[in-house]
């Protein structure tokens, strides 16, 4: 199908762009994104206007060459700056944060040393509770930064699997 569920029982279904293909994952289905223009883009709602969030997924890389994101609401640096990210690195490392002050004046983000074996099922996620980001690998916290920073609220999408500039291959 062409429908991601949202298992949170919110309603924030998301739509999969350009035709990715469904492929054995972890627990169940995952998306095999193409690299090149594949995502699941999932509306923005009052709901989204992340003030603190909790964000996880099943990921495995292809390869350590270009910064990949997870998942992605806003635009890096731009006019209403993003509001959350989860990323792989070129370096293979993971990181997350969000911009505050419109625009992208302040970045709060943390960043792990460990990195993702490639071809290999990780399980990733990133918490903010509103004194800190916290970054996990495979149930193991692996960086946190303290802010009391309130993310930049902004109309985009959520994006899974592309950052505002797509182009990200997850589970080839």
């Amino acid at each position: 199908g062409t429908t991601a569920t949202d298992s949170s029982l919110h309603g924030n279904d998301g739509t999969l762009v350009h035709a990715s293909e469904w492929t054995d994952g972890v627990y169940a289905g995952a998306l095999n994104l193409n690299g090149v223009n594949d995502y699941v883009s999932i509306p923005d709602t009052a709901e989204l206007a992340l003030e603190t969030f909790t964000v996880s997924a099943w990921v495995r890389v292809a390869s350590h060459s270009i910064a990949r994101d997870i998942v992605s609401k806003g635009e890096d640096g731009g006019s209403e700056g993003q509001n959350l990210y989860l990323r792989v690195a070129a370096d293979g490392t993971l990181s997350a944060g969000f911009e505050v002050d419109n625009g992208g004046q302040v970045d709060v983000s943390c960043a792990s040393a460990e990195v993702l074996t490639k071809w290999q099922w990780h399980h990733v996620a990133t918490r903010y509770d509103g004194t800190s980001l916290d970054l996990f690998l495979d149930g193991v916290p692996v960086a946190a930064t303290a802010s009391q920073a309130v993310p930049d609220a902004n109309s985009h999408e959520i994006r899974i699997g592309a950052g505002d500039d797509v182009g990200f291959d997850f589970t080839r």
